[in-house]
């Protein structure tokens, strides 16, 4: 008998948490967390259980129209309490200030780590499991984690590559950042993944030393004229590698902003 009440003692203490796992009005305070939620429940349930994004949520694009609590490295507190939250989806990368601040008052804050590009599938079931939607959220893990077997069983050899994410003042990708490893997955060596900076400044001068084989622009604004701006600027070099074979290129640079789905597919036509 006293087993029986220990067990259903159990069950009953479980259950709200259980129900905690399907949120109805939910904030999400990065653009890669939005995408990832429209990824996991589709647009039409997103749609019904996100109240409030932040700043650039620009895909899926049904999210446009929803209200913006302001950029992820400095939301407005205000806002969020104003949209009635029953989870907050928050990134210890970006976040940082605001999850102590909605904890405090009482917020429900949920705290996804910093996207990784080989361990996003157990990022994926983490996110899935906060929003009820497990069994989407498997799919997609075993959808990354198949992706990433076949590039490791493609890969034929590496290249160096220099990845310009901005001209002027230069910057590029380091090896603390989501892409030198996404790049590495294909077999694209990043000439400054020693750079533990997420993005960088370098030098022309450093870039002439690594001396990489191809050049990647990540088109952030899709504006063509940058990108030959760009290009041209790296021509007046002809003793790189990349230049005596032609190899500037041009990314579109929303499919690699994010770690998500998109840049899956994008990855496909590098390696």
């Amino acid at each position: 008998m006293r087993v029986v009440l220990s067990l259903l003692g159990l069950i009953l203490f479980l259950l709200p948490q259980q129900a905690r796992a399907m949120p109805s009005r939910v904030v999400t305070l990065s653009p890669l967390l939005s995408e990832w939620v429209g990824e996991l429940l589709g647009c039409e349930s997103a749609l019904k259980v996100i109240a409030g994004v932040s700043e650039y949520s620009d895909f899926p694009a049904c999210l446009a129209g929803k209200p913006s609590v302001g950029p992820y490295h400095r939301v407005s507190i205000e806002k969020i309490v104003s949209l009635r939250p029953d989870l907050v989806l928050a990134s210890d990368e970006y976040n940082r200030d605001a999850i102590g601040r909605l904890r405090g008052l009482g917020i429900r804050v949920e705290v996804l780590p910093k996207e990784r590009f080989h361990t996003m599938p157990t990022w994926i079931e983490k996110l899935g499991a906060l929003l009820g939607a497990d069994q989407e959220a498997r799919r997609q893990s075993a959808i990354w984690s198949g992706q990433l077997k076949e590039f490791s069983v493609r890969q034929k050899r590496h290249r160096t590559v220099f990845i310009e994410v901005q001209h002027d003042p230069l910057m590029t990708v380091g090896g603390g950042n989501f892409l030198d490893e996404a790049f590495g997955a294909v077999g694209l060596l990043n000439v400054f993944r020693d750079h533990q900076e997420g993005y960088p400044r370098v030098s022309r001068e450093a870039v002439l030393k690594a001396d990489p084989e191809e050049i990647h622009i990540l088109d952030l604004r899709g504006r063509e004229r940058e990108f030959e701006d760009s290009r041209k600027s790296w021509a007046r070099f002809p003793e790189l590698k990349a230049v005596r074979a032609g190899r500037i290129l041009r990314l579109r640079g929303e499919d690699f902003a994010r770690c998500t789905p998109r840049l899956l597919r994008a990855l496909k036509g590098l390696g």
